[in-house]
């Protein structure tokens, strides 16, 4: 259980990390490190399931969620790194 807070804690640290970049590569190369922390979400979503501390109802919705904050975080790389640097 530990290990699953940890990931969904470093996914949005990373976030909130790259946020105070002021170069967008710099903020994107965070986001790509805080979707494999929600990457790694979905396989502790598979390990809790698999132990019964998920049913498949609960299962269902926390992947989906996850899966849409990895497609956010998709689209917030792509923005970041089709869009010009502003100044400071």
């Amino acid at each position: 259980m530990a290990a699953r807070l940890r990931a969904s804690t470093r996914a949005v640290a990373a976030i909130g990390e790259g946020f105070g970049r002021f170069k967008h590569k710099d903020f994107a190369r965070f986001v790509r490190i805080s979707k494999a922390s929600e990457v790694e979400i979905l396989d502790h979503l598979l390990e809790a399931h698999t132990r019964g501390y998920l049913d498949a109802k609960e299962l269902d919705a926390l992947d989906h969620l996850t899966r849409k904050a990895i497609k956010a975080a998709n689209g917030l790389i792509r923005y970041l790194e089709t869009t010009p640097d502003r100044d400071p």
